[in-house]
């Protein structure tokens, strides 16, 4: 992937997480998640996920200022969602491929400042993953979130240098 990408151990395989910066004016970022697996499909629920639309007012994302590392302060959003949840919050991997969003950065909170650079990243723990296709995937597991699964709940990815121009 690239030098923003972040390998989380899932199973035998892994989900890559990659940030990248397609324009800063208006700053648009694209979220990509990989599957490098040959044989695996993954299955993330989408809430709290680094691809969830509500990602950046939930806390996902984190902005410091690259030139004085303070942390931009990011008001979080509390969210409160129907369980269990629905089939369509659940994003499916398929082996050696990717999902990808791009978001535009026009929440109030982003610094107004410009020439400037930050720091961008992904941090939090899936809410669900599984190792294996959507349609496998139980109503029981969807209702207890997966917490039976062995496979690591934490993600956090490196830091991507956002150029506001």
């Amino acid at each position: 992937m690239g030098p923003n990408s972040f390998t989380l151990p899932v199973s035998s395989s892994s989900v890559t997480i990659n940030l990248m910066q397609l324009s800063s004016d208006p700053p648009v970022i694209r979220i990509t998640l990989y599957n490098s697996s040959s044989s695996s499909t993954f299955t993330i629920l989408n809430w709290d996920s680094p691809l969830d639309p509500q990602a950046f007012n939930l806390g996902i994302y984190h902005l410091e200022d690259e030139e004085t590392g303070d942390e931009v302060e990011i008001p979080r959003l509390m969210i409160n969602r129907l369980l269990p949840p629905p089939r369509e919050a659940l994003l499916e991997i398929a082996p050696e491929s990717d999902l990808s969003i791009d978001t535009q950065l026009d929440q109030p909170w982003m610094p107004s400042h410009r020439p400037a650079k930050y720091n961008l990243y992904a941090a939090g723990q899936w809410k669900a993953i599984w190792d294996k296709p959507a349609r496998d995937i139980r109503e029981s597991e969807l209702n207890d979130f997966g917490w039976n699964s062995t496979i690591p709940r934490e993600f956090r990815s490196p830091k991507m240098i956002l150029d506001l121009s």
